[in-house]
């Protein structure tokens, strides 16, 4: 007996590239759904013979897989996916491209989402990846409030304005009731060469009784193919062009009887048309006009698109004067005057106010109704308190899919990749407003002096599908400060280059090159004063090395970096001889008394930050600095800038209310909500925010402690995070409770501790703590 599957995958391949299939074949292979529960139909289809020994080897061994041939004149997807369905058992079917693949839930949401509502189709969404940087981005933005992770849509209640908008045609990112499509005959049109997957889903749509949406579910990886038909438009002949024409004709027409609206679906799909036009090299003023017979009924009724946040009221003005080209074959043969042109894609309350009306249309927005928000209380009442994983699958929109305005109306600039402080790094959005309340503060900080400064960008690897890159809120930061201020150079010790390498390398050596080879330091700034300690360390280990570069101008030739790297900061040394020497001198006498100040005649502050669990490092960090002064700068974190130092050699901190939303939470057990104004000296509470990048009413997970609520702005000093501390025996035990425990105990026990880690054994109602301890004290 043969087996029952739930779920039938059809895919046509055509001579698709073996290793782009492997992929396809591995995310079936890891569907979290079971991958011997579905039943997966390849249709090799008009491919050369080694494409189908391929596919054999990769999946012919498994049962529920099913290759078969078919062959004939066809050239499109098509036919293979009809003969495909004629093979599957499934009670629902899906498609998927060979090059393509699925992600790994994808079926173990989708199918139960089917079953639950009845529905006849559920549609998902689908992230791409661009076979070539030169492809033209598919985005696949949609109008639903992505809030939510499910939307039911009955016959006779269609939501036209979300449902026929956008890129909604397209079958990979749907999953259909077989027997439904079979009971209705609807199959793929084979005489159509253009749109066909947006006439399928016309008639599944036309016919079905109820359809369900999954805003926040991510099953469809794409790959753009330069090949590709949307792709390669501009390889195409007059000849061609009149079977897409006639194909959308064919379509229009079908949903004009079906009751559907047409009027999105004809301006997007005759853009591209047009565009195919003006880039096709042999078309004749007999195909437009042959063109403009087949569809221009259709286009005199058209009417202009509504701006929104897919296509803005330019672009969609651009869209109509074009596809309206059509209608004069003359002017449209013209190239010159039918030019391409694609769519593109009180203080705090004043602040919070500012904050919800600026972002009142987002889906967010309007899912909690920001529109009625007129107080403090309002917002409280409407808005829950929120954690990082209510966001991460709408991020997820974002960066796979190039979304937008779901939790934020402020364009997204970078993603700031967190510590992992707080668990499993998260990646957090950063808008140019919030990035700015950190530039003001770096400025005042750096401006006027020469900084010897540890912070660096990450990499940038990676750029998602909506324009943007991961990086540190340092590293955001640094790109904004240098693309702000054009002579930015002049005040650091180090080159450009340093601050935004192209590779993951330790750059501590040249670095220090740099910034030894500079007698006029005033300052050094670093994130955390981990930085500061490491960087002495390796200068007490490395001395002599780094001053027979600074000597000769040039890195050590077994420096672990790229030679291309290594060619680029030689490019910027000089040999320095005398400084070289000097330096000698100073590190040859031991660093067993400070040696800042002798490098650095001028040195007059250290700039990181220095308190909670960075509390062992500040300490260290006074053997290399000794009696200078140090600011623990700011306390921030990559979802906003939270506060900064009161004064020197402080740990206190004035919160800075104009740079975001702050309520506070009591850690009594009441979880009570305060804001600014009703905190009480001396007690802690957990930091709530409201930021200016789409984080609202975000528990942070940070303590602080109030050391002087009495002034506007609260005096605050940071107390622990909430995962960093034990709870064994009823008390919470802080980092710097273990931390100043061991501070008696270096003296006592006459050893100095580099750093330690603690961590409760629950099984002996005890916690353990790990020493490593440097250099013996006398």
């Amino acid at each position: 007996m043969s087996k029952e599957y739930k779920i039938s995958v059809v895919t046509p391949f055509h001579n698709v590239d073996l290793r782009m299939f492997e992929k396809s074949v591995e995310s079936m292979k890891a569907q979290t759904y079971g991958f011997e529960n579905i039943q997966w139909i390849i249709v090799v289809h008009n491919s050369e013979q080694k494409y189908l020994d391929g596919v054999n080897k990769l999946v012919g061994q498994y049962e529920n897989v099913l290759i078969k041939v078919l062959n004939n004149d066809i050239r499109n997807p098509s036919s293979p996916r009809n003969y495909g369905m004629q093979f599957a058992t499934g009670k629902y079917i899906g498609f998927l491209d060979g090059d393509d693949s699925y992600t790994l839930n994808v079926f173990s949401e989708a199918i139960p989402a089917l079953e639950n509502t009845n529905a006849q189709m559920v549609s998902f969404r689908r992230e791409y990846e661009l076979d070539d940087p030169n492809c033209t981005p598919v985005t696949e933005i949609v109008l639903w409030n992505q809030m939510q992770k499910a939307i039911v849509m009955n016959k006779g209640h269609w939501d036209e304005d979300k449902m026929f908008t956008g890129l909604w045609g397209f079958v990979t990112s749907k999953i259909y009731d077989r027997e439904f499509l079979k009971e209705n005959e609807i199959y793929f049109d084979e005489t159509m060469t253009f749109v066909e997957d947006f006439m399928f889903n016309a008639q599944v749509i036309g016919s079905a009784e109820r359809i369900v949406y999954m805003p926040q579910l991510i099953g469809y990886h794409y790959f753009i193919n330069g090949s590709s038909i949307v792709q390669s438009g501009g390889k195409k002949t007059g000849e061609q062009l009149i079977g897409y024409a006639k194909g959308l004709a064919k379509m229009f027409l079908k949903m004009t009887l079906l009751g559907l609206p047409i009027n999105q679906t004809l301006t997007i799909s005759v853009f591209y048309l047009v565009n195919y036009i003006i880039n096709a090299t042999n078309i004749t003023l007999e195909d437009l006009q042959e063109i403009k017979n087949l569809i221009g009924s259709y286009i005199e009724r058209l009417k202009q698109l509504k701006p929104s946040k897919i296509y803005s009221a330019g672009e969609v003005e651009e869209m109509y004067r074009v596809v309206r080209l059509i209608l004069t074959p003359e002017l449209l043969l013209d190239k010159n005057s039918a030019s391409k042109n694609q769519p593109a894609e009180a203080k705090e309350m004043s602040l919070l106010l500012k904050i919800v009306d600026d972002n009142k249309n987002t889906d967010l927005g309007e899912n909690y109704n920001f529109s009625e928000i007129k107080t403090v209380a309002d917002f409280q009442d409407r808005v829950p308190l929120s954690v990082y994983d209510d966001y991460s699958n709408l991020i997820k929109l974002t960066t796979n899919i190039g979304e937008t305005n779901i939790f934020t109306a402020y364009p997204i600039k970078y993603y700031n990749l967190t510590s992992g402080s707080m668990g499993v790094p998260h990646y957090i959005p950063c808008t140019e407003n919030q990035l700015a309340d950190f530039m003001e503060n770096f400025d005042k900080t750096v401006s006027g002096k020469k900084n010897f400064l540890l912070l660096e960008s990450l990499p940038r690897d990676t750029k998602y599908n909506d324009n943007t890159y991961l990086d540190s809120i340092s590293g955001a930061l640094l790109h904004y400060y240098f693309e702000k201020n054009p002579k930015a150079h002049e005040i650091f010790t180090a080159p450009k280059e340093l601050f935004f390498p192209t590779e993951y390398v330790d750059i501590n050596h040249p670095r220090l090159i740099f910034a030894l080879s500079d007698e006029n330091v005033e300052q050094i700034v670093s994130p955390f004063t981990w930085g500061i300690v490491g960087a002495f360390t390796y200068l007490e280990k490395n001395w002599e090395q780094i001053c027979t570069d600074i000597e000769r101008g040039e890195l050590y030739k077994n420096l672990p970096i790229s030679d291309s790297f290594r060619n680029i900061l030689n490019e910027r040394l000089s040999p320095n001889p005398k400084r070289a020497n000097e330096l000698r001198e100073i590190f040859s006498a031991g660093f067993n008394e400070p040696v800042a100040k002798k490098i650095w005649k001028n040195l007059q502050k250290i700039i990181a930050v220095g308190t909670g669990s960075f509390e062992i490092y500040a300490d260290k960090m006074r053997r290399y600095i000794g009696d200078i002064p140090h600011s623990n700068w700011i306390y921030a974190a990559s979802e906003s800038l939270i506060a900064t130092s009161l004064e020197d050699d402080s740990d206190r901190y004035i919160l800075n209310t104009d740079k975001a939303f702050f309520e506070f939470m009591a850690i009594d057990g009441s979880e009570k909500i305060f804001t600014a104004d009703e905190l009480e000296n001396d007690k802690a509470y957990e930091i709530i925010l409201t930021n200016k990048s789409g984080f609202y009413r975000y528990r942070l997970g940070d303590i602080i402690r109030v050391v002087d609520a009495s002034s506007d702005a609260p005096i605050i000093a940071f107390a622990y995070r909430k995962n960093q501390v034990g709870k064994l025996g009823g008390f919470v035990l802080t980092e710097n409770d273990v931390y100043h425990a061991l501070k008696t105990i270096e003296k006592a026990m006459n050893f100095e501790i580099a750093d330690f880690a603690y961590w409760e054994d629950v099984e002996n109602n005890s916690y353990k703590i790990l020493i490593e301890p440097t250099i013996t004290m006398t």
